[in-house]
């Protein structure tokens, strides 16, 4: 899952875009979603993005299967050339 969303208010509504600002990240925390909020203060108001999505797990790794063998592949030998003079 991934959320991405963005927050934008003038400068009466700066007070309830902070105060959605952190209960929504608040609510992310809650379903364990990891990301991070971008934004600042301005002038005219604020603008906030924000990006999240569910932790990964790392995947696992492959098994070893003793019927391929990938040595098989790599089976170059050198041959040696004699030089007659």
């Amino acid at each position: 899952m991934k959320i991405m969303l963005s927050i934008n208010a003038d400068v009466q509504g700066t007070p309830k875009a902070e105060e959605l600002k952190d209960k929504l990240v608040e609510l992310f925390k809650q379903y364990g979603l990891d990301g991070s909020v971008r934004g600042d203060k301005y002038p005219s108001g604020v603008s906030y993005t924000a990006a999240y999505q569910k932790k990964q797990k790392k995947a696992a790794k492959p098994k070893y299967d003793p019927k391929y063998d990938p040595s098989q592949y790599f089976n170059a030998t050198k041959k040696q050339e004699k030089n007659e003079v």
